[in-house]
């Protein structure tokens, strides 16, 4: 993995959860600044956000936190289920109350941050792919352990049926000496 945390030559697939076109004008402008090689898909309602987790399969989501008829605590509700190891940071005007932000982390997200310091998108997009990354090694390294225990419990369960097998070979061994 790059240090990206994405595979070398593959572009960034960044879902972004906006409602504003010049918001998310401004949010691709600074993804720019840190991946030159992305793809974009902008949804604004929840259907559209379904849709993309299950189609566009995004490395990063950002959101805003107030949609119409729609919130970003819901949207982040929704990936946990759906893809729970996609990063996943609020974007957002309204987060002001250090409570709800503090809830959104408590949640599942990576982060939050403010559109009024929207110069720090950068190191936020680093950072939760850093994260995106471990988590992705994790899971690789469980998956592997995984198959080792299986792999081991087969054996096991074959040499328990070859003990079996002499076990019984004693015993009528036993039993003709016996008689």
């Amino acid at each position: 993995m790059s240090e990206k945390g994405l595979p070398p030559q593959q572009s960034l697939r960044v879902l972004l959860i906006e409602d504003l076109n010049e918001d998310a004008k401004l949010v691709e402008r600074e993804i720019k600044k840190v991946v030159p090689d992305y793809e974009l898909q902008i949804v604004k309602n929840q259907n559209d956000l379904e849709e993309a987790l299950d189609q566009f399969e995004p490395d990063l989501i950002l959101s805003d936190y107030l949609l119409p008829g729609f919130r970003g605590s819901r949207a982040l509700e929704i990936v946990q289920t759906r893809t729970p190891y996609t990063p996943f940071v609020f974007v957002t005007g309204t987060i002001d109350d250090e409570e709800m932000a503090a809830q959104a982390i408590l949640d599942g997200a990576c982060g939050f941050l403010l559109k009024r310091n929207l110069w720090r998108l950068p190191d936020i997009v680093n950072q939760a792919l850093e994260v995106a990354s471990k988590r992705s090694e994790e899971q690789q390294q469980v998956r592997h352990l995984e198959d080792t225990v299986a792999q081991q419990k087969k054996a096991l369960a074959q040499y328990e049926k070859e003990l079996d097998a002499v076990h019984q070979q004693l015993e009528a061994l036993r039993a003709s000496q016996d008689a």
